[in-house]
Formats: structure tokens, sequence, C-alpha cells
């Protein structure tokens, strides 16, 4: 799987997190959004040694997400949507 293929696998996880936390989505497709993420992380145990997307493909399927679901901060304090943003996306990505 090439790299660019990885990203948008990525891209796509965290663009499906976002519908089941709005009103006028579903949780169901919560079940479904983990999968492309899961398969770029089988991607990457295949390649040993390549150990560079194990922490940024998924923290960029977050910080998609968080992007997508906490954009109102900003309405509060730019400074504190940055922040939330960061610390948010590097505490989802630890697990």
């Amino acid at each position: 799987m090439s790299r660019t293929q990885r990203i948008l696998l990525s891209i796509l996880s965290g663009l499906l997190l976002v519908p089941a936390w709005y009103k006028w989505g579903s949780g169901i497709v919560l079940f479904l959004a983990f999968v492309p993420l899961l398969i770029v992380e089988h991607d990457l145990l295949r390649k040993k040694g390549r150990a560079y997307g194990r922490f940024w493909l998924p923290a960029l399927a977050f910080l998609v997400f968080n992007i997508l679901t906490t954009w109102w901060v900003k309405n509060a304090s730019f400074a504190g949507l940055l922040v939330a943003l960061a610390v948010n996306t590097f505490m989802m990505t630890l697990p």
C-alpha cells in the first residue's frame, strides 16, 4: 500500500467518526469508522522497520475528527481551539 493510500484511509477514518456527534448523524457509522484506520495499522505492522506512521497516521485521523467536531471553540478563543486540537489529538492518539 502506498503512503498516499495510507494517508487517504486515515482521513477517511477521521471523516467517518464525525457523523455520530451531530444530530443529523447516526452512531451506527462508528462501527465502520475504525476499519480504514485498522487497515492502515495492519499494513504498517506487516512492514517492519517503518514506524513513522504508527503515530502520525492515527494522529491525522483524530485531528480531522477533532477539527470537524470542535470547530465551534474558535468562537470563544482561537488560541483555545489550537490548544484543544493539539491536546485532544495527542491524547486520542496515545492509546
